[in-house]
């Protein structure tokens, strides 16, 4: 692989990796006793956590594709659409559940915005992966 290859796959593993563990890290910092929303944003981290280890998954097997029969006989198997769409879906309510409230959210406003940024980055890394002719 050559330097600009390698520097745009770790750009693809770093990006997301970073939002969610922003997002993570911001939610661990709140008080979880107060706020009456904290199942939106259980649901919104479980969501984002998902789609990014699905991407992981997806980006390994990308890469290992070349190298190994098994990881081509799944990459040839998987259906790139459904699994995109089940990923759209996923960001989708993410993203809801980052914004449904979040003028009143007070303390939980920046792990809301974390969950927000992070879920738009996936979406935008899915939409890509579904329009890939490939």
């Amino acid at each position: 692989m050559a330097f600009g290859e390698l520097t745009f796959v770790a750009f693809l593993f770093g990006v997301p990796i970073w939002l969610l563990l922003r997002a993570w890290r911001k939610y661990l910092a709140v008080n979880r006793t107060a706020p009456q929303d904290l199942f939106q944003m259980k649901m919104g981290l479980t969501l984002i956590t998902l789609s990014t280890a699905m991407w992981f998954a997806v980006l390994v097997l990308m890469l290992l594709e070349d190298h190994s029969a098994e990881a081509k006989s799944l990459a040839i198997n998987l259906s790139p659409g459904i699994l995109g769409l089940i990923n759209l879906l996923f960001c989708a309510v993410g993203l809801v559940c980052s914004g449904r409230g979040l003028r009143f959210a007070g303390q939980t406003g920046p792990v809301r915005r974390a969950i927000g940024l992070s879920s738009g980055c996936l979406m935008l890394i899915w939409v890509f992966l579904l329009v890939n002719p490939h």
